[in-house]
């Protein structure tokens, strides 16, 4: 076998989707770049042999630090990542498999590839939005079923923006918002439009949410990302604050010129860059 396979993102992600699952159901590793990245990726991949990673995946991850590095999950890691979502979803009343996943971002974040891997695990349609789609809100299609929405805040700042974007918004059981920092004056206006956010954290080297606030929560006002998700643990390091994570869905690892480094963990602890609280209601950062 031959070293894992260099893809780009581009704008047909339902043809990269596929790659990406057929490389999977054959056992291999696949690592995705924005375009402008992807020579920095390939420096970083094994060239000559099989590293022998099986079903996996290689992705970019800034962090806190601002520090790019490229980020080695495995399959099974971001599928125990799904199931503890699809896990959280039940306890709220909802049935992961009856539900329309709507996706607008890109296959090269861990955020965008999640909903890929959650439909499978799930059983749930999976429909990808567009990116020019969330600056037309006229164009973006309307859930068939009880619907969930992964986005970042920049999308929905521009949906709130315009009367059909929040039109639209309200028709999700459920919109989870991660990425970066949920501005509060945002906050309000989606709680005065009853809409059904659910704030959450999580990283690259997490496979995606590892903490999420219920949507009800959110709506009575309570702030911060919730509690963890049933496959993860949070703590604080004593000496910074310095958010940690103990959790089956931590990363292999980073590549650096073509050798994997593992991840620094701590008797199973991986500490974070972002400072944080752990509130009675949750985690808030």
């Amino acid at each position: 076998m031959s070293s894992p396979q260099l893809l780009v993102a581009q704008a047909d992600r339902s043809a990269l989707a596929a790659v990406v699952q057929r490389a999977w159901n054959e056992q291999r590793t696949v690592a995705i770049a924005a375009p402008e990245e992807a020579a920095l990726l390939e420096q970083a991949l094994p060239q000559h042999s099989d590293p022998g990673w099986g079903a996996a995946v290689v992705l970019g991850t800034g962090g806190s630090s601002g520090a790019r590095r490229w980020c080695l999950q495995p399959l099974t890691h971001l599928q125990v990542a799904a199931d503890a979502t699809g896990t959280w979803l039940r306890h709220l009343g909802l049935q992961p498999e009856r539900l329309e996943l709507f996706n607008p971002l890109p296959l090269h974040h861990v955020s965008g590839l999640l909903p890929l891997v959650r439909a499978h695990r799930w059983g749930a349609a999976l429909r990808w939005l567009e990116p020019e789609w969330m600056r037309d809100p006229a164009r973006l299609p309307s859930p068939a079923a009880a619907a969930l929405l992964s986005m970042v805040p920049t999308q929905l700042q521009r949906l709130l923006d315009d009367p059909l974007g929040r039109q639209w918004l309200s028709k999700f059981e459920l919109i989870w918002v991660g990425g970066a920092a949920l501005p509060e004056a945002v906050a309000q206006q989606c709680r005065h439009l009853g809409l059904r956010l659910s704030p959450c954290y999580g990283s690259t080297e997490t496979a995606a949410m590892v903490a999420a606030l219920p949507p009800q929560q959110f709506l009575d006002g309570v702030q911060g990302c919730g509690q963890p998700l049933p496959h993860a643990q949070l703590r604080l390091d004593p000496e910074t604050g310095a958010l940690q994570i103990k959790a089956a869905s931590l990363a292999e690892g980073c590549l650096v010129h073509g050798q994997l480094q593992p991840l620094a963990l701590r008797h199973g602890w991986w500490t974070s860059g972002d400072r944080a609280l752990l509130a009675p209601e949750g985690l808030q950062l």
